[in-house]
Formats: C-alpha cells, structure tokens, sequence
C-alpha cells in the first residue's frame, strides 16, 4: 500500500471515490441538480400536454433527439473531441437508438396519452425500483 497525495493511505482493490468537479462551486452544482430535477419531474407532465395537443409520438421523439444531438454535438465542438465513425460503432448506436429511445419513449407517450398523470408519475417511479433485481437476478 502507498501513500496517496494527502497522506492517506492507497488501497489497490478500492476504488477511489469520485467528488464534484474540480473548479465548479458548490451552488451552481446544487442548481443543476435542482433543474435536473425539475426536468424530470415535469416530464409526465410535459409529456401529457405534448399528445394532449395531437402530436404524435415519433414526431416528439424526432425532435426530442435533434434537440439532444444539437447540444452534445455543441458540447463536443467545444471540448474539441470528436468520436470514431466505423460499423460497429453505428451498429451500437441503432441498438441503444431503439433499445434505449425508441420503443421506451414511445411506450411512454402512447402510455401518457391515455393514463392519468398520477399514475405514469408512478410506473417511471418503479422503473429503477424494478431494474436493480431485474439487473442482479441476470447476475
């Protein structure tokens, strides 16, 4: 065992732990973590008023992932990285496109359309609640 940068103590086996971001105060880190959570909380909401209006599932979901391109390609750009474009790579990203966004939103907006909020507000609740057995039952 060595000694780390402030004295204490190195463990191989164990994972140093992470903390906030180097540079970022404290308040903005508790802002963003407010707005994200206000974002997700109003997502049954939104969502509601969305298909409520007549639009339809796969055109929210079209601009939901432009939108979500549009900033993490700026970000990229900004951060001056770039990522590789080969087939396996594509064939990665059409898995988690409809394993991970297609079918999930759409169930989800085809789902809001016709139950009230309360109760999707408590099926996404359950999702993690359920993928934590799920994930150690598959080992």
């Amino acid at each position: 065992m060595g000694l780390t940068r402030h004295g204490r103590a190195s463990r191989p086996d164990v994972a140093p732990r992470a903390g906030p971001p180097a540079g970022v105060p404290r308040p903005m880190l508790v802002l963003a973590l407010i707005a994200i959570g206000v974002g997700w909380g109003s997502t049954q909401a939104l969502g509601k008023i969305a298909v409520s209006t007549g639009h339809r599932h796969f055109g929210l979901i079209f601009w939901q992932s432009v939108v979500c391109v549009l900033v993490l390609g700026a970000l990229n750009a900004l951060r001056r990285r770039s990522f590789a474009i080969d087939r396996a790579g594509l064939r990665f990203a059409l898995v988690v496109a409809l394993v991970g966004t297609l079918v999930p939103n759409s169930t989800f907006y085809i789902a809001v359309a016709h139950l009230p909020g309360g109760v999707m507000s408590i099926l996404i609740a359950l999702v993690p609640l359920l993928a934590l057995p799920m994930a150690v039952a598959l080992g």
